[in-house]
């Protein structure tokens, strides 16, 4: 059946214009990974993006189990964990690292550390730039860093907030009930038998300011022992209970459907995804459908109308519109390359 569908492919490829064996494509060694190391695979996908001319993996030591985050052919963290990854600026990630010292944070664009515990706290709702995460200094008192740099313990909470540019203010009674935007007072509606967790949380709450005066508050507890959580937008004088399928623009503070967000697509890539391991295989066209990339996992090249060329299957591939090329990235022994095709 395999074999079938090959030749299947390769009869299609003969009525595609043909390349002189003079057109070959430009190979590039991007990173030369050590003799221990594999490109590290999580959740059935290659932990490799590409964007441009930009790329980023993460490798793993085979021995050690170590992995270190890898930005345009530099390793730039050791024993490190990728957590959001921005493809355009890498100084805008976020990600945590150890060294001897102890365990660090990058986060808008500073590393914070050395501590014996940090991470992350980022909600769907808010960016994942936000800079929010919880620490500590000897793995019993957790603190939480917050949005706008305040740090507070995790168990006392927080009950005053700013908007970045310092314009808002919002100020929380201690139960949660009610709140005062900017000298207004606000009466949450909440159940009630609801309880907030209070000094049992493990994680902050969800509550933002924005340059624009809208606030966002999403609070968590329980209702008769049941989970509930609440999240609420307060915008001039008015209060909305967010229903589960509407999240609030962290950056204009508009409600929108989750799951409808406008769909982006990058005008310089027709073709772009994650090396799946359980079906990497590419097979498209580029806009004039004048040309044919195809690759199988089971086979160590790609074919590109009807002719091979590589050393290996690969973990992404693109057609690059700025280019007019196929762009495929692959991992030939211990070397990542790029490979790219002109038409």
């Amino acid at each position: 059946m395999k074999k079938t569908f090959l030749i299947g492919i390769l009869t299609i490829m003969l009525v595609l214009p043909s390349f002189s064996q003079k057109n070959k494509p430009k190979r590039q060694v991007l990173f030369t990974l050590e003799r221990n190391e594999i490109i590290f695979e999580e959740e059935f996908a290659f932990q490799l993006n590409t964007k441009g001319s930009n790329f980023c993996c993460v490798v793993q030591d085979q021995s050690t189990y170590n992995t270190s985050i890898i930005w345009n052919g530099k390793r730039v963290a050791y024993d490190a964990l990728l957590e959001y990854l921005d493809m355009k600026d890498f100084n805008n990630s976020v990600y945590t690292y150890n060294t001897k010292n102890g365990k660090y944070i990058h986060c808008k664009r500073k590393n914070y550390g050395p501590y014996t515990y940090v991470e992350p706290c980022m909600f769907n709702s808010e960016p994942k730039t936000s800079g929010r995460f919880k620490f500590s200094y000897d793995n019993k008192v957790i603190y939480i860093h917050d949005y706008d740099g305040e740090i507070y313990k995790l168990n006392e909470g927080r009950w005053t907030y700013s908007s970045p540019n310092k314009k808002h203010t919002l100020l929380i009674d201690k139960n949660y009930k009610h709140v005062t935007l900017d000298g207004i007072k606000y009466t949450l509606p909440l159940d009630k038998n609801f309880v907030e967790y209070g000094t049992k949380r493990d994680w902050p709450q969800n509550i933002f300011v924005l340059d624009n005066g809208i606030c966002m508050i999403e609070i968590y507890g329980h209702i008769s022992g049941k989970w509930k959580d609440y999240c609420f937008r307060i915008n001039k004088g008015t209060i909305k209970e967010l229903n589960p399928h509407e999240i609030i623009d962290m950056e204009t503070g508009d409600i929108t459907q989750y799951g409808q967000e406008p769909f982006k697509e990058y005008p310089d890539v027709i073709h772009d995804r994650w090396g799946v391991f359980d079906n990497p295989n590419f097979i498209f066209n580029d806009p004039t459908d004048s040309h044919m990339f195809y690759s199988n996992w089971d086979y160590d090249y790609v074919l590109i109308d009807g002719e091979k060329y590589g050393q290996a299957c690969p973990l992404n591939a693109i057609y690059d519109k700025k280019r007019n090329a196929f762009v495929w990235y692959a991992l030939e022994g211990q070397q990542l390359v790029r490979y790219t095709f002109r038409l």
